[in-house]
């Protein structure tokens, strides 16, 4: 197996933090999952967050890319199956761009699946005692339109994009019974993740 590229977001709509920024920050300090990954941090903006990545000068060394992002009030690790052709958000991007409600793309496809394994992987992560799910929708926000125009690109490795929770850290200012991750069981995913690319 090749390297895998992991891409994280910063943080957004007045979180300090965001869980994928962290992860990817504890890869690069990690040899181990630094020989296995390499890191990508992208900006919520629905204009230039999937053109990082297409231009990414290495791109097609990679055996496949895991993109990352946060999916506030979900309470397990999300692997999204498809990329929905559509745009509708209450918050603008970090760019203060508020995109009208519509499709991303008129011309494409009304959506596009996954090619990555990801049954294979929820069943490793459930293996590991983490609580995972494969959700049908990635929400209508910059991690959709994202993982809409990876898909769309056709890339010769397999993508998927996997929504974490919030940081326990981050919930204490939100409301009662707001769900969070530790970050030990995103250190873990981490691992499995590894594992389990490897041996497919």
């Amino acid at each position: 197996m090749g390297k895998v590229l992991v891409t994280g977001f910063e943080a957004f709509g007045g979180d300090l933090v965001n869980p994928t920024e962290l992860m990817l920050k504890w890869i690069r300090d990690d040899s181990k999952l630094s020989s296995v990954f390499d890191t990508l941090i992208l900006p919520v903006e629905f204009s230039s967050a999937h053109e990082i990545i297409l231009k990414h000068q290495n791109l097609d060394s990679y055996s496949a890319i895991l993109s990352f992002g946060l999916a506030a009030g979900r309470a397990k690790i999300s692997l999204e199956r498809v990329a929905l052709n559509w745009i509708e958000t209450s918050i603008p991007d970090n760019a203060g761009i508020s995109p009208k409600l519509g499709p991303i793309d008129p011309s494409a496809e009304k959506v596009y699946f996954s090619k990555m394994n990801i049954e294979s992987i929820r069943d490793d992560l459930k293996a590991a005692g983490l609580s995972v799910e494969i959700s049908l929708t990635a929400g209508g926000y910059v991690c959709n339109h994202l993982y809409f125009q990876l898909l769309k690109a056709k890339l010769k490795q397999p993508v998927v994009f996997i929504h974490v929770p919030y940081l326990q850290a981050q919930v204490f200012d939100k409301p009662a019974g707001t769900p969070f991750i530790s970050e030990s069981d995103l250190r873990k995913m981490l691992d499995v993740l590894m594992q389990s690319l490897r041996a497919n």
